[in-house]
């Protein structure tokens, strides 16, 4: 079986029965490429490489992007003023980064934790993390799942889903939509799943609304909180299975609340500075500085909004959320954070009028 490596949303909806036991299958191929070391005396080669010794066993690995900026992190070397020097003339100041990268590392005592996948590091760690990885937190998923008697296997679709040795990220929601008076047709609720073997994210549920025609989604978090998260440090199963299983107990009334934010969202019109390209006020400013855009970005959501859904707060988020699928992942998954934020409290960003 091939491990996916590219980010891979599902372009229709399928059963979860279907899809989990693909994902489970995945998710143990991965833990079957991985391999630990804790290493000392780890330094950078000139190509770029990391080495390292594990016991008495000298070691050099490829290293991917996001591992290094771990491991420049974990001694203290600024990831901006390294790609700076690196991306200098003359040559001497590259050689200066990849010395002050050694320098660093040689006064950095503990070992470090390195998590590699087909002989590549993946993520470098303090020997204090806990892996708890993808396939074991899939299994106690499933097992919850079939046994809450809240939330039924038969009863859910995934949405979307990325599934590689650095990120997990599942999207579940209801097969059946939202049907109350005030919200459109094709509105769903479920949950978004989330964890990384490198550290990239920690385990956490979220509850999630999808708009079938556009495939938006939006994670809203409960209260200003993940309905369930747990770094990887002193992590045991039982704490996992009862996180999921007050996750799937409060479901349903997160759900119905969830109906209430859409109906309000979509009866409260947002000030209408917002429908303007060309205009500038401290509402454009103040929603620009909160999801972190460019004036590029801001116009790209106005044109979205005008084109697409009405002047309203849940337009407005919609048209976030749409915008976020032209971003990479993590992007696309801060957004659409920021959009359900923006539907549980649109007054914490200037919104309405």
């Amino acid at each position: 079986m091939q491990i996916k490596f590219d980010h891979l949303f599902v372009k229709e909806e399928q059963p979860y029965k279907k899809v989990m036991p693909m994902l489970m299958d995945e998710a143990e191929l991965i833990k079957k490429n991985q391999k630990d070391y804790k290493a000392s005396n780890v330094r950078l080669s000139e190509d770029n490489m990391l080495i390292f010794k594990d016991g008495s066993t000298k070691c050099q690995k490829d290293i991917t992007e996001f591992a290094f900026g771990q491991f420049c992190s974990k001694i203290g070397m600024p990831i901006s003023f390294y790609g700076k020097l690196m991306n200098s003339e003359p040559a001497e100041l590259q050689d200066m980064a990849i010395r002050n990268i050694n320098t660093l590392a040689r006064y950095h005592k503990n070992k470090l934790l390195l998590r590699c996948n087909e002989d590549v590091v993946r993520g470098v760690l303090s020997t204090k993390y806990m892996p708890f990885d993808t396939d074991k937190i899939l299994n106690i998923f499933d097992d919850e799942m079939k046994n809450n008697g809240l939330l039924k296997p038969d009863d859910l679709m995934v949405r979307g889903f990325v599934n590689n040795p650095d990120i997990f990220h599942l999207r579940l929601t209801s097969a059946t939509p939202i049907k109350a008076e005030g919200v459109e047709d094709g509105i769903y609720t479920g949950l978004s799943i989330d964890t990384s073997n490198v550290g990239k994210a920690k385990i956490a549920v979220n509850f999630f609304i999808y708009r079938k025609l556009c495939s938006n989604g939006m994670v809203v978090s409960y209260f200003n909180k993940n309905l369930f998260s747990q770094k990887h440090m002193n992590i045991s199963e039982s704490e996992i299975a009862e996180g999921l299983q007050y996750s799937f107990k409060i479901f349903p009334q997160i759900a119905l609340k969830a109906e209430e934010l859409i109906i309000k969202a979509s009866n409260t019109n947002i000030a209408t500075e917002l429908m303007e390209f060309s205009e500038k006020d401290f509402r454009k400013e103040t929603i620009k500085n909160k999801l972190n855009a460019s004036d590029k970005d801001m116009e790209e959501i106005t044109h979205i909004l005008r084109e697409n859904y009405p002047a309203t707060v849940w337009g407005y988020t919609n048209a976030i959320t749409e915008f976020s699928k032209t971003k990479e992942f993590e992007r696309r998954i801060e957004l659409e954070r920021l959009a359900g934020d923006i539907l549980y409290n649109p007054n914490r960003y200037a919104l309405v009028a």
